[in-house]
């Protein structure tokens, strides 16, 4: 054997040594298969046998481009893709390492601020030898410096990790990654792994997507179930509840699964900590969408063309990273109260957010979904706080109103858009995929409070409720309907009766039609 082999092989046993002392993975907990924890699952054959081990070493072999992970609350999510990223790194020279969480914010809060990439978690332990540990062990594997602002760390052998938010995944395009991490990626917007994803032929890197469960369909499920479905031979799935971490106690996460069932949130407990899928819930803000109401953008142009109303709403955002701009292009019919979302815009890029770039691209938008009208037959709105945005786009021949948003209440605009929802008002196009992303994904926080965080295509919904002056006499159902001697039955709606024959939309279906043409 060459005496540079020997070098390579004494080196890579040295640095496994290393990580070992560093890191030592805990194998899954077991517990009997009659325990209610384990009734609570909906199967058991995605539950990684050995805990992290079975995760690291499919993250690790080569053989996936993509591994799936959902995972319950202290699981040891974190302290599991940063050895992963250390292994990868030490082991593979001259490695390209990416590290996204949602935002920028919470990349450099979660995980840059507290040194747990820097220190492979060591920083976060509540054991401080394990610090010590690190500086005999994994320090001097460290090139120079960690750089704060650009969060990256590079390491002796040329490879280097980089952290980042998710929503500037516009500015990677041309990189050659060896190994893509996804942290919680229920909260990133919808195209980020389509982006990346085209990045990764080069090297065949891996792309790790390692999460707790979403709360509806959509861009979050239909990657899980490619994940999932075992003909995809390169793609692997984990499942990794809660009490797979054997530091966790069983008798303190059943008081935990005790409380939300006396608070009637059995789903968060299965969402949180089972790492089930759930749709909706007792937290969603919208638990009536499931994800899968949008229609083929043919369709819903279809019922656009039988709108009066033609709508642009703004929605300017903050000049911050991780805001967005967001544009909605909506028609509405007053007559039968159909709403068509027809289109959307959703900027997140700095250099996007101004009116040079929006401009050009409202008015295309407006010339392909209506080319019948005239830019002054639309209704423009803008959220009043960006007077900015007013005053340049009234330069470029644009009348925006303000929506007035004052004059009504945040709650009484969700309540009108939930009842839409519930009569089946609403027409979905295909291409608002982040409205969908935004609504399906609103849930109130632990005191019960609305988020004020990726509501943007929401305001401008909102808004358009609100200057269209929306309404809708839904009739619920909740009230039990009494049957009179003659057969009639009182209580009852339109849209009920219209629902009884098979076809609420029957309405919207024969506005053009000779008998109720006349009338509208």
């Amino acid at each position: 054997m060459e005496e540079k082999q020997k070098k390579q092989i004494n080196a890579t046993a040295q640095v496994m040594h290393d990580l070992k002392q560093i890191w030592t993975p805990f194998k899954g907990r077991r517990i009997p298969e009659d325990h209610i924890f384990m009734k609570d699952l909906k199967s058991t054959e995605y539950y990684p046998e050995e805990g992290q081990v079975t995760i690291g070493k499919a993250c690790l072999s080569g053989n996936y481009s993509l591994v799936f992970i959902e995972l319950g609350r202290q699981t040891g999510k974190t302290e599991l893709v940063n050895a992963i990223s250390w292994y990868k790194g030490l082991l593979t020279p001259r490695a390209s390492i990416y590290y996204f969480c949602p935002v920028q914010k919470q990349a450099k809060e979660i995980v840059w601020a507290k040194n747990r990439i820097q220190t492979m978690n060591a920083a976060t332990a509540l054991d401080l030898d394990k610090l010590d540990t690190f500086q005999n062990y994994g320090k001097k594997y460290i090139k120079g410096k960690p750089n704060n602002q650009e969060m990256r760390l590079s390491w002796i052998n040329g490879s280097f990790i980089k952290v980042d938010g998710s929503n500037n995944y516009d500015e990677y395009r041309g990189i050659t990654p060896d190994l893509i991490i996804f942290d919680e990626y229920r909260e990133f917007r919808p195209g980020a792994y389509d982006a990346f994803k085209a990045s990764t032929t080069t090297k065949k890197a891996t792309i790790i997507v390692i999460s707790t469960p979403a709360h509806a369909k959509g861009f979050y499920t239909d990657l899980r179930d490619y994940a999932r479905n075992p003909d995809n031979t390169d793609a692997m799935y984990f499942q990794a509840p809660t009490w797979m971490n054997p530091h966790q106690d069983l008798d303190e996460l059943m008081n935990i699964r005790n409380s939300y069932i006396q608070k009637g949130e059995m789903d968060v407990w299965l969402r949180e900590y089972c790492a089930e899928f759930i749709v909706g819930g007792s937290r969603a803000i919208f638990p009536m969408l499931k994800g899968d109401e949008q229609v083929p953008h043919s369709k819903a142009m279809l019922d656009a063309s039988r709108a009066l109303d033609y709508y642009c709403i703004c929605d300017p955002g903050s000049a911050s990273k991780g805001s967005a701009f967001a544009v909605l292009f909506a028609a509405i019919n007053p007559h039968t109260k159909r709403v068509v979302l027809m289109d959307e815009l959703y900027l997140t890029a700095e250099g996007e957010k101004t009116v040079g770039v929006i401009e050009p691209m409202i008015r295309e938008k407006l010339a392909e979904l209506a080319p019948h009208l005239a830019k002054h037959d639309w209704q423009f709105y803008y959220d009043e706080a960006a007077a900015w945005f007013k005053n340049e786009m009234v330069e470029r021949g644009y009348a925006f109103n303000p929506t007035n948003k004052k004059a009504k209440s945040k709650d009484d605009g969700l309540s009108t858009i939930k009842d839409a929802l519930i009569a089946k008002k609403i027409t979905w196009s295909s291409r608002c995929e982040n409205l969908m992303w935004e609504m399906t994904n609103y849930v109130k926080n632990e005191q019960g409070q609305v988020p004020k965080k990726d509501d943007h295509l929401i305001d401008a919904f909102r808004y358009l409720i609100q200057v269209s002056h929306y309404h809708i006499n839904y009739h619920g159902t909740g009230m039990e309907r009494k049957k009179l001697d003659d057969g009639r039955t009182r209580w009852i709606s339109i849209d009920q009766d219209l629902e009884a024959m098979g076809n609420e939309n029957l309405l919207d279906d024969n506005i053009d039609c000779g008998f109720l043409g006349d009338f509208m």
